[in-house]
């Protein structure tokens, strides 16, 4: 009688364990199965607010998603096109629930763009687009087209004169780390009209 009893108890427990394991390997979610989080080394080619798209040396583009959660090496270090750098992304589904993205974890610059003009202040060139806190102004030396922000207390030469498009100028600016987002500003001390 008690060695029966002893074998019911071992084979409930053997069940007890066998629907625990099957339970938790149905509940468990599939990311858990999926690779790890992966790795890019690459250049990046585009990159706007939230996100960068890097070229991986086989010629494969993906978009990776930045968010508060990205931890950049070194600390101060922003994200500019060209540069070579190595991220480590995971897949993570959207707020709607609809579709994934791939977010970053971290971003390591691996080297800057040898390649990239750096723009020193003051810069001449022309307003290509004027707006209440900011100006889009083609840098010739850069070869670019830059956003440039407005601040209260920016100074103006000649007194009394407001920006427009197509007018040659000489921006006096600071370059400064962004409020929101892992990008720079450009923020103008003073900005001179060219006759």
């Amino acid at each position: 009688m008690c060695s029966q009893r002893k074998t019911n108890l071992l084979v409930s427990f053997a069940q007890i364990m066998i629907i625990s394991l099957i339970m938790f390997l149905l509940l468990l979610p599939a990311a858990a199965f999926s690779n790890p989080d992966s790795v890019i080394t690459g250049v990046i080619t585009k990159q706007g607010f939230g996100y960068i798209i890097v070229k991986d040396s086989p010629g494969i583009e993906i978009k990776l998603n930045t968010g508060r959660k990205t931890n950049y090496e070194p600390a101060d270090y922003r994200c500019e096109i060209g540069d070579t750098i190595t991220a480590n992304y995971y897949k993570k589904v959207s707020r709607d629930g609809r579709s994934s993205l791939l977010a970053v974890e971290k971003i390591a610059l691996v080297k800057a763009d040898p390649n990239r003009k750096v723009l020193k202040s003051p810069a001449t060139g022309t307003i290509e687009k004027t707006g209440r806190k900011c100006f889009r102004v083609s840098i010739p030396a850069v070869n670019k087209t830059m956003k440039f922000e407005r601040i209260r207390g920016t100074k103006t030469s000649p007194d009394g004169w407001i920006p427009s498009d197509g007018q040659k100028v000489v921006i006096d600016f600071e370059k400064k780390p962004a409020r929101w987002g892992k990008s720079y500003v450009y923020v103008i001390k003073s900005m001179k009209l060219v006759r």
